[in-house]
């Protein structure tokens, strides 16, 4: 027995001057051209992409409270591969995102755990990004 109807969740990551009706458009070109007149497509979510200058005085505090919490230069990733709602959150504002976290966490899994020092970890790494940015 065939089913008679299948469905797909397609999750697209945003990079700036993409927005979600332009994908929405594009996809539906893609599936057009090549003969998928029949696949129906839904937008559940869209979320505008955000970026912050790496300049900016917030993110440089943010780098430097980095390095004196973890005695290391932070890895920046200036476009992240997830998402969340920063465009609508920070409005334009510098902004950054940043987490806590050791290789065996399992993120977003049922089972996500964190190290407890690693958790006092990051309070500290908040309160000097305030101390610093305040300054």
């Amino acid at each position: 027995m065939l089913p008679n109807r299948a469905t797909a969740k397609v999750d697209f990551r945003l990079v700036p001057d993409l927005t979600p009706g332009l994908v929405l458009g594009l996809l539906r070109d893609h599936l057009d051209r090549n003969g998928f007149h029949d696949v129906e497509v839904d937008l559940v979510n869209g979320l505008h992409p955000a970026r912050s200058p790496l300049d900016a005085p917030f993110v440089e505090a943010c780098v430097a409270a980095a390095e004196a919490t973890y005695g290391t230069p932070p890895i920046i990733y200036p476009t992240s591969p997830g998402s969340g709602p920063l465009a609508v959150v920070a409005r334009g504002i510098p902004a950054v995102m940043a987490g806590v976290s050791h290789p065996n966490a399992r993120l977003h899994a049922p089972n996500e755990n964190i190290y407890v020092e690693d958790y006092f970890e990051g309070i500290r790494f908040v309160g000097e990004l305030i101390q610093r940015f305040a300054a």
